[in-house]
């Protein structure tokens, strides 16, 4: 039976200098997928996506370093295939 996913793309800052949630949802789309079928999705993300909010300067920073990216699933399941 054919059927919808919905792909979560998450973001971590590896070594955060600021209080941040362990993953931050940055972006999702939804697929129509029939069965035992793959679809590749791609994600761009600009600079905003690695921000967040500094209450002592008003503004939006990014802090250099690293960050790694995850997936999520809206439902229970078998999760998603990535590469990478």
């Amino acid at each position: 039976m054919a059927g919808k996913e919905v792909v979560q793309l998450y973001v971590r800052e590896r070594c955060a200098k600021a209080v941040r949630p362990e993953k931050e949802l940055k972006a999702f789309i939804k697929v129509a997928l029939q069965p035992d079928e793959g679809q590749t999705v791609r994600f761009e993300l600009d600079r905003r996506a690695f921000a967040y909010y500094d209450g002592s300067t008003h503004g939006w920073m990014v802090n250099p370093g690293q960050f790694g990216p995850s997936r999520g699933r809206l439902f229970p399941g078998p999760p998603a295939k990535t590469n990478g």
